[in-house]
């Protein structure tokens, strides 16, 4: 999310705009590399125009599945999970009293950031979500696939929400999906392939519809991130799984795999009318398999450069005409739509939105998602940074932005999962770094359902020690949250600043706050008071091209202000020098 030049200085607006042109791949990238910095992980990289965590040397698209098998699915992570276990004490003397743990939220974040310019462009916002379960028996069922807060349920159409998972080893969630011929069957993948996580442990498994879930752990979709889960719409414990690796396939419900293709692989789609016929889309190109995923070729993609490595692809069949299917991608510099008319067909190219080479394109590797309309294959939408509905006609096609608008409803970019109601093919969620929005015509309006989802990503959070309810804390795309009133309120959180939100830091002593976004800058602003968080520039007289952390570390002692990249940066007083 870009922070608008006239809500901030000038100053700090130009700098952050030389500092996310720096950024190549998006700030998205440089977020996922830091995170591997602070825990010595091995690096993602932008590599000829896709983002990897694996070398590039000698990939290839192979007929049959390979030969070798993988390794014995031990539970490494279970193993560890047991051991965090041991460590919970369960007995103790009775007059020993436990600290008591309570949420503090935000379970609501009242106005949140969109790029829309009028109307009800300040929706509630809580945090990204990867995907989204809507019970084909019950419309008022959602599972919430959550990036870093694990799955959430309602049953109440988003009115309330439960946590289903914190005791689960892992709360990084990648995509959930249900089996067609078993609705109570559904599959949940840990890891987010969006963010090529590193924090995979296997698959959540649940037998009653979301409401519970077990855990089936694998060797083979450990320290991995998941980008999609398709299931056999004729066997429900037939499942194929798309990974930062690898396209992975399942006969007995994920108990084991076998590899199908070593390369990464973004998307599925299984003709819903002949579950024979799969495609997938992979950083190599479009694969097909005529035989239920014994055999696979490569597609031919119009305007496609051979031999080259794709940045994201997507692939979705028209549920109302599968014989039609489409394919949306980014090849360079460039965004591809091709659709099939007919079964067995070639693809032709196709007319696109007008994808932003600086947000759509260069970050296309973190959002993008396809979906075609349940009742009419000639309605598609698109998600990338904005969303995107498309009508072809004789005439051609017909683009409008639905996520970004100067009126009616606006909601958070970074588009990263479509779903439909399966009771009603009018009704539209939009999963992103805001949180989930449902649209119950077609992306005409939007409503957030975000009140009481507790999934915000915080990257630092600093206390008040004089003031016992005073937090803030700089979040993932959610911009910089706290409580300007300096009241105690249920878990309610205000966005104080906008844009990607960094280190925080608090003088007790002379009541001031500092924020930060990415990158060298910061402001300051009173901590309470009528002046509370009204900010003013205070950053270091760092170059445009000055090179740090995309999160800068920064520290604060009463009147000295640390902040540091390649050097460090101190002031004595207060920021002023």
């Amino acid at each position: 999310m870009d922070i608008p030049t006239h809500k901030k200085g000038e100053r700090v607006g130009q700098k952050l705009l030389l500092a996310k042109q720096r950024f190549l791949g998006g700030k998205a990238l440089k977020r996922i590399e830091y995170f591997e910095t602070q825990r010595a992980l091995s690096k993602t990289t932008l590599v000829r125009g896709f983002v990897t965590s694996q070398s590039v040397q000698g990939l290839r698209i192979s007929r049959k599945p390979p030969m070798g098998r993988g390794p014995r699915p031990v539970a490494e992570y279970l193993k560890a999970d047991r051991a965090k276990a041991r460590l919970v004490p369960t007995k103790f003397a009775a007059n020993v009293q436990l600290p008591v743990w309570r949420s503090l939220g935000p379970n609501l974040i009242p106005k949140g950031q969109t790029y829309g310019s009028g109307g009800n462009n300040k929706p509630p916002m809580s945090g990204r979500c990867s995907g989204i379960f809507v019970s084909p028996a019950n419309s008022n069922h959602l599972v919430l696939c959550s990036a870093g807060g694990g799955l959430w349920e309602t049953l109440d159409q988003g009115k309330t929400w439960r946590p289903l998972t914190d005791q689960q080893p892992t709360l990084s969630m990648g995509a959930i999906c249900g089996a067609p011929s078993s609705p109570n069957m559904v599959y949940a993948g840990t890891g987010e392939g969006d963010t090529y996580s590193q924090l995979g442990v296997g698959l959540l498994r649940s037998s009653d519809a979301g409401q519970t879930w077990e855990h089936v752990p694998s060797n083979d979709l450990s320290g991995i991130g998941i980008f999609d889960i398709a299931v056999d719409p004729a066997n429900p414990l037939h499942v194929w799984v798309g990974t930062t690796r690898k396209l992975l396939e399942s006969t007995n419900g994920g108990a084991t795999w076998r590899t199908v293709q070593s390369v990464t692989t973004w998307d599925i789609s299984i003709n819903p009318n002949d579950p024979q016929e799969i495609f997938a889309g992979t950083v190599l190109g479009l694969i097909r398999s005529t035989n239920g995923g014994t055999n696979w070729t490569q597609v031919g993609l119009p305007g496609a450069t051979p031999g080259s490595h794709f940045t994201r692809m997507e692939v979705c069949h028209a549920p109302s005409k599968p014989a039609v299917v489409y394919v949306a991608a980014v090849q360079g510099d460039s965004g591809m739509l091709w659709r099939r008319a007919s079964s067995g067909g070639a693809f032709s190219s196709e007319k696109t939105p007008s994808l932003d080479p600086k947000s759509d394109i260069d970050q296309a590797w973190y959002d993008w998602c396809l979906a075609v309309s349940p009742t009419d294959p000639d309605v598609l939408y698109w998600g990338a940074v904005q969303l995107y509905k498309g009508t072809r006609r004789v005439a051609g096609w017909t683009w409008r932005n639905i996520s970004s608008r100067s009126s009616g409803d606006s909601i958070h970019p970074d588009q990263h999962h479509l779903a439909f109601d399966p009771s009603d093919p009018n009704v539209l969620y939009a999963c992103n770094d805001g949180g989930i929005f449902r649209s119950p015509d077609g992306g005409t309006s939007w409503t957030s359902l975000n009140p009481g989802l507790g999934i915000t990503e915080f990257e630092f959070i600093i206390h008040l020690e004089s003031e016992d309810t005073w937090l803030i804390g700089g979040t993932q795309d959610n911009g910089t949250l706290g409580n300007p009133h300096n009241t105690p309120r249920e878990r309610t959180w205000d966005q104080i600043a906008l844009g990607d939100g960094g280190d925080c830091g608090a003088d007790d002593t002379n009541k001031l706050c500092y924020h930060s976004y990415y990158g060298i800058e910061i402001e300051r602003a009173p901590a309470t008071g009528a002046k509370a968080f009204k900010w003013v520039d205070v950053s270091p007289p760092a170059p445009d091209d000055y090179d740090a952390l995309f999160y800068p570390p920064m520290d604060v002692l009463e009147k000295i202000v640390a902040k540091a990249g390649v050097t460090l940066w101190m002031s004595d007083d207060s920021g002023d020098n």
